[in-house]
This record gives C-alpha cells, sequence and structure tokens, in this order.
C-alpha cells in the first residue's frame, strides 16, 4: 500500500459519500464506502507532516495552503449541504478542511513542545475543543484523530503486519464510540444504544476494513507525479463546488 494508492481511494469514497449523501437519500452503502475518505485523509497529513517537519519552509507553505484551501473549501461545502443557502444554518457546519488544518496547527504544536508535556497535552486539548466549538466535521475527535496517527506512524516501521493492524484497530475502537457520542450531543448510554442504527453499526464494520488497508502502507510513495498531487490537493474544494451546483440547481 502506497501514498499514491491512498489518494486515488481518498477521493473516490469521498466522491461515492457525497453522492450518497446528497443525491440518493443517505445510501448506506454509499455512505459506508464514504468512510474510508477522512480516516485516510487524516493519516496522509500525518504522514506528510511527518516527512516534512524538519524542514520549516515546507511546514510554512503547506500551512498557507490549508488556509487557502480551507476558505475556498467552506463555499463549496455549503453549496452542497445546504438548500436553500442560508447563514444560520451556514454556520452549524463547517467544512473537513478546517478540520486538518487545526490538526495541523496541532502537530506543530507537539512537534515543537514534544520535551514539555504540559505544553503539548494543552495544545492537543485546546486544537480538539477549538474544532469542537466552530462546529467543523468530525467534532474534536477528528483532531485527536490525527494525532493518533502520528503517534502510530513514528513507532510503525518495526511493527509486523498483525501488531500494525491491532494498532489502528484500537484506534479506531476508541475513536468511533466517542465521535458518535459527540455527534449525539453527549447523550445518555441509553439513548446513544438507541442510536446505533444500521448505518452507524455499518460504519464500524467499515473502519475494520479500512484498519486492513491502512496496516498494508509501509511508507513508500508509489507513483509520483506533480500533476497527480495537485489533483489531489484540489479535489475537495473542485468536487465540492461541481456536485453543489448540480444540487442548487436540481
Amino acid at each position: 500500500m502506497t501514498v499514491f494508492v491512498l489518494k486515488i481511494i481518498a477521493m473516490l469514497t469521498m466522491l461515492c459519500d457525497h453522492i450518497g449523501g446528497e443525491f440518493m437519500d443517505n445510501s448506506i452503502p454509499m455512505r459506508c464506502i464514504g468512510r474510508f475518505a477522512f480516516p485516510i485523509y487524516a493519516f496522509l497529513l500525518a504522514e506528510g507532516y511527518r516527512h516534512m517537519r524538519n524542514d520549516p519552509d515546507r511546514v510554512s507553505a503547506h500551512l498557507g495552503g490549508y488556509v487557502f484551501l480551507a476558505l475556498i473549501s467552506e463555499f463549496c461545502y455549503d453549496l452542497l449541504e445546504f438548500k436553500p443557502l442560508k447563514i444560520e444554518d451556514m454556520i452549524t457546519s463547517q467544512n473537513a478542511i478546517i478540520t486538518l488544518l487545526i490538526a495541523f496547527l496541532g502537530l506543530i504544536a507537539i512537534d515543537r513542545w514534544k520535551d514539555k508535556p504540559l505544553h503539548m497535552w494543552s495544545a492537543i486539548i485546546l486544537t480538539a475543543c477549538a474544532n469542537f466549538f466552530i462546529m467543523s466535521n468530525y467534532k474534536f475527535v477528528g483532531v485527536l484523530l490525527v494525532y493518533a496517527f502520528y503517534y502510530y506512524l513514528n513507532r510503525m516501521e518495526n511493527m509486523s503486519y498483525v501488531k500494525k493492524l491491532a494498532f489502528l484497530l484500537g484506534i479506531f475502537i476508541i475513536y468511533l464510540p466517542i465521535y458518535h457520542w459527540a455527534r449525539y450531543n453527549f447523550c445518555s448510554l441509553e439513548a446513544y444504544i438507541d442510536k446505533l442504527t444500521v448505518a452507524n453499526r455499518c460504519w464500524y464494520l467499515t473502519h475494520i476494513a479500512i484498519a486492513f488497508v491502512l496496516a498494508g502502507y509501509k511508507g513508500e510513495l508509489g507513483y509520483k507525479s506533480k500533476v497527480f498531487n495537485k489533483v489531489y490537493k484540489n479535489f475537495y474544494p473542485a468536487h465540492l463546488l461541481v456536485l453543489g451546483i448540480i444540487r442548487q440547481l436540481l
């Protein structure tokens, strides 16, 4: 499994997710396929930062790129998510690039303060809370998922496939219940169990498959292409814009 293959999977599954969610009445198969996208994007963000962390110029360039993409993506995201477009609706949910941007800032802080536990944990908590309170995608847990992958990637090189798989399954076993609990406004255990719909149960099974895929990653880039990298970088806002225009016209 290479970075190139993971990027292909992320783009295609995200497209399936948004088509299934907006045009196919929340099709469970399509949405389950779509669950692959964010974990892979989070994984690749952590891996990308791991390789550039000692190059301040690259880190600054990527940070600026995320800020630009986050701003552009917000309009495209609102275009797809809300019909008609109303400010009171649009402020209730922000796009996933904002989540990744906040996580990227957190990774910078974690790396800078790795020898200062109080500072580091403060940054982790503050970035997770920031993502939650601005109502960006994946609540506070999406940011923490990036940090969990970063921790894993820094330790995976000497692991067997089985150990990698067990580690990743452990991450998802913690991530999923907390994420769903946050989505349901931290409801009671009884209410949470009642809300474990067929779709949610399928999401749990889907993340087992994601763990198998990510465990096969060995740190290889695979096919290299500047054109492809630009397509990957801009695919999120571009596909949202196209789908959003179609939805607004229907």
